[in-house]
């Protein structure tokens, strides 16, 4: 996993603030090209699985503000969030690609 301690940790903290101001259940993951230590450069691929689509449209509402903390936290730099249900792991054939190689981190 490419991301240094102090960004790994500023994610998570951030996240497992949100996640009880929402009183949300979810697990964030990293994806995409940050998870290949072979690899330079590229973007933070995070994706945010909640247990319910109600859940989902109340934290993505927060999108802006999610982003505005991270950038605070870790220096501004390309990060994408892709929310989803539980249940879009198997139906949503994009979350299902992107789950296979992604990494816990809450």
């Amino acid at each position: 996993m490419r991301l240094s301690n102090k960004e790994l940790n500023a994610i998570r903290k951030i996240f497992h603030g949100i996640f009880v101001e929402l009183d949300v259940t979810a697990n964030l993951y990293l994806h995409g090209s940050r998870t290949d230590d072979s690899k330079k450069g590229g973007d933070i691929d995070l994706l945010l699985i909640l247990q319910g689509d109600h859940q989902k449209q109340a934290i993505k509402l927060w999108q802006a503000k999610i982003l505005g903390k991270l950038y605070g936290a870790i220096g501004e730099q390309k990060i994408d969030i892709t929310f989803a249900c539980a249940s879009e792991k198997e139906t949503n054939p994009f979350i299902r690609s992107i789950f296979g190689e992604a990494i816990k981190i809450i």
